[in-house]
């Protein structure tokens, strides 16, 4: 099994995530023989029917460009990821950050799994915005495309992480999105 396999085995098979805001599944773990403190995203599951407008997979569909604020800074995303990682209330970053500040020799990586994906990529650049450096390592499986800007790939990406894997499920529609949308790695 490959590193990435091994990876998304992980984020796939992990049980004891925290479900917080709109559904929201995060885990953050600080793996001392690796060294590095992971923050870890599941994917859609939409175990709530009752409140649909509070799920993962409303939030994948609701596409409308929206500005979320990370810390006072304005992103354009998409309304559902805006509004799902809002209502989150930070708690994640807060916990995956504290963990980093206790480890600051550790490497720093965030992973997810389809709206994970999202989640990950909006909580990269939270990260650079709240601690003034990239993290580490980001790898998305399912990913989504998140960023509403035409221009995305003439924007300097500095907040990008030093390893930055994203990976594609062709035949998934969540994935692919409307067309104006982009992902953080342009070919």
């Amino acid at each position: 099994m490959t590193k990435f396999q091994q990876m998304f085995y992980d984020i796939k098979n992990t049980r004891d995530y925290k479900t917080i805001g709109e559904d929201i599944d995060y885990k953050v773990v600080v793996d001392f023989e690796q060294r590095k403190v992971i923050l870890q995203w599941e994917e859609s599951k939409g175990t709530d029917k009752k409140h649909f407008w509070h799920s993962d997979w409303f939030h994948n569909i609701l596409f409308i460009p929206w500005i979320l604020f990370l810390d006072g800074h304005p992103v354009i995303t998409t309304m559902g990821y805006a509004c799902a990682y809002a209502s989150a209330k930070n708690i994640p970053m807060d916990e995956f950050c504290s963990m980093a500040n206790l480890h600051p020799d550790f490497q720093t990586e965030i992973r997810g799994w389809s709206f994970g994906s999202a989640m990950s990529k909006i909580a990269v650049r939270h990260h650079y915005i709240r601690r003034k450096r990239p993290v580490t390592n980001k790898y998305t499986y399912g990913d989504v495309k998140v960023w509403f800007n035409p221009f995305i790939k003439w924007i300097s990406k500095k907040w990008v992480a030093y390893e930055n894997f994203e990976f594609v499920t062709p035949n998934d529609f969540i994935t692919d999105c409307v067309p104006f949308y982009h992902r953080t790695n342009r070919s």
